[in-house]
């Protein structure tokens, strides 16, 4: 009896050692490690972490430089499409050209023939043909005499063409006799009757100005 009583003893005395030294150990680990902190990221804190990310520079696109447009010189004010009579001293308009009377004047060739000086300015962006027939110029008084192109038929007749750079002005004037290019008019057998105060010139199919004429006093 008192050896298994003595065995029992032993036994829960053995128990309580190992409790022991558990809760020992335990204490002594929890003491090494320390208390476990439990952080949570803020809002902040993670804006500040993406603002620290380098950023990565995309690869810039230069546009290329535009042509310029070809700009349109400014037309002068003047008489657009006129018909009848116009004074020589205004400036004619038409399918974005201008004509300027400058002159009559004696050929200094040939005494008894009329010259005839016109300007014409092409107003458009680009470069134009100008298309006439010479004899679309025409001139008269008023006593009613008609001034004849006394010049070779084939030139009275002839239709050409002059190109025309935008804003340069190109002068159209009447043959010397001998000079002709597409620029050259034809010349008018006068002379001018002194009773005559005015000349006529007509213009008929001139390039875009037709059906009107002007009015030069002497």
């Amino acid at each position: 009896m008192n050896d298994k009583s003595n065995n029992n003893w032993l036994v829960w005395a053995g128990i309580a050692l190992i409790a022991v030294l558990v809760f020992v150990g335990y204490r002594i680990v929890a003491v090494s490690v320390g208390p476990v902190k439990v952080e949570f990221e803020s809002p902040t804190q993670s804006q500040n972490q993406q603002s620290s990310v380098p950023e990565i520079n995309q690869p810039t696109v230069q546009n290329q430089p535009q042509q310029a447009a070809p700009v349109e010189p400014a037309i002068p004010s003047g008489i657009e499409n006129p018909s009848g009579l116009v004074s020589s001293s205004e400036t004619i308009i038409a399918d974005g050209y201008t004509l300027n009377f400058v002159s009559v004047t004696p050929n200094p060739n040939l005494s008894d023939f009329l010259r005839v000086k016109l300007v014409v300015t092409n107003y458009s962006s680009d470069t134009r043909l100008f298309r006439y027939v010479r004899n679309s110029v025409q001139m008269r008084d008023d006593t009613g005499k008609t001034y004849a192109n006394d010049n070779p038929s084939e030139e009275i007749f002839r239709s050409v063409q002059v190109e025309m750079p935008n804003g340069e002005p190109v002068q159209f004037i009447s043959t010397l006799g001998f000079d002709w290019d597409n620029r050259t008019l034809l010349s008018f057998w006068g002379p001018i009757p002194s009773s005559a105060t005015k000349l006529y010139i007509d213009f008929n199919g001139f390039g875009p100005f037709s059906g009107f004429t002007l009015e030069v006093d002497l």
